[in-house]
């Protein structure tokens, strides 16, 4: 009788792994994102305990992501726009214990493209991850009520086309989504992104929505 041969196990988790690198004062958070991470398959290439740590060990081991403890103090708010001018195709998500809708406006406007507070499942930070390798954000509902409390006020900048396209994303749509309900190209709306975000000045879709509700170019 021939040998039976042996079949190879497959990994469970068939998606790339997506290198992080987290940055925070508290050892226990860290250990406790590490472990989240994890779980859900990413890989976690260092961890920062100061905002120079960061910065550095950003530059040495090349993440696809960044999650920063925003309650560790303001000196690790303020490292997002240089964590962000040194590489700015990093996507950075922010975790903050604080309920103070201030605190969450200043980190999107910072360039944060998720917050995520200390109430956050590990599946929300998988998905926050994750979105964010795809340029999208996240951020808790309970978070966002906070934040666009306090509307600024309307811009006459925005053509209409471009606040069809906000819309679309405030409901979640893609790109081709979207296209498809405007009746055009995926190009095209890719083009109205490129402009919404020069004139709103943000970095990304998440951003974008948030500074379109507090503008009152979108309901």
């Amino acid at each position: 009788m021939r040998p039976r041969k042996r079949r190879q196990r497959r990994s469970v988790n068939t998606g790339p792994s997506v290198r992080v690198v987290i940055g925070g004062s508290y050892p226990v958070v860290n250990a406790g994102l590490q472990h989240m991470l994890r779980c859900g398959g990413m890989t976690v290439a260092a961890v920062a305990m100061s905002p120079d740590d960061l910065l550095r060990l950003a530059d040495r081991t090349r993440p696809a992501v960044a999650v920063i403890n925003a309650h560790s103090g303001g000196a690790w708010i303020q490292v997002v726009p240089r964590l962000r001018s040194a590489h700015p195709s990093l996507p950075v998500i922010a975790v903050t214990g604080y309920d103070g809708a201030a605190l969450h406006a200043r980190v999107l406007s910072l360039g944060c493209s998720s917050v995520l507070s200390m109430r956050a499942t590990q599946d929300d930070f998988r998905r926050a991850v994750r979105g964010a390798v795809r340029g999208y954000g996240l951020v808790e509902a309970a978070l966002l009520r906070g934040v666009l409390a306090g509307r600024e006020a309307p811009s006459s900048q925005i053509t209409v086309p471009e606040r069809d396209i906000l819309r679309g994303l405030a409901d979640g749509l893609s790109n081709s989504e979207v296209a498809s309900q405007l009746k055009c190209s995926v190009g095209t709306v890719k083009n109205y992104l490129r402009s919404v975000f020069e004139k709103l000045e943000v970095s990304d879709r998440t951003q974008a929505v948030v500074k379109a509700f507090r503008m009152g170019i979108i309901d």
